[in-house]
């Protein structure tokens, strides 16, 4: 399903059919999809520092989204290692605990891996980047991100926009 000739597959460098079958792929899955989406262009994300804490933090909310309105009991997270900033892997760690204490949930493992190697990670990069870019272009109704969007929509549970 994926190209071989790209050591990671993201939304944006992918061909337009490897995108569209691997989301439609996502459609035939019993799968819920939450997100959590800031328009990056509103955003002041000129260093890698800032772009990394942006990423700390919305990760976070996307969990604790998550954890508030699955009717899991049961969590296993899996997290890109470019997601978080070096050193405050245990701080994310802790916080993931206690958010899923307050809400009565469990978490059983935390990963942080390399989405190159993990092809659920990179699946993971398809998804985001098409609600993302959904978003982001929300004015420009011509932009085949749109036609990607509708075929994970119905999957949509919940998404929040900042």
């Amino acid at each position: 399903m994926f190209p071989f000739n790209r050591r990671d597959n993201k939304h944006y460098n992918a061909l337009d059919e490897t995108g569209v079958e691997v989301l439609t792929e996502l459609g035939n899955c019993n799968i819920g999809i939450y997100a959590v989406s800031y328009k990056k262009s509103k955003l002041d994300l000129g260093t890698a520092k800032k772009k990394q804490i942006h990423n700390f933090g919305q990760i976070l909310e996307l969990i604790d989204l998550v954890l508030r309105n699955d009717d899991g009991s049961t969590y296993d997270i899996m997290i890109d290692n470019m997601t978080l900033m070096n050193g405050y892997e245990n701080v994310f760690v802790k916080m993931c605990y206690q958010f899923a204490g307050l809400c009565g949930k469990t978490i059983e493992n935390i990963e942080m891996r390399d989405s190159c190697g993990t092809k659920v990670l990179q699946v993971h990069n398809y998804i985001a980047g098409t609600i993302g870019a959904h978003i982001e272009n929300e004015k420009d109704k011509r932009n085949d991100c749109h036609k990607r969007f509708e075929i994970i929509k119905p999957k949509i549970k919940e998404i929040i926009k900042r």
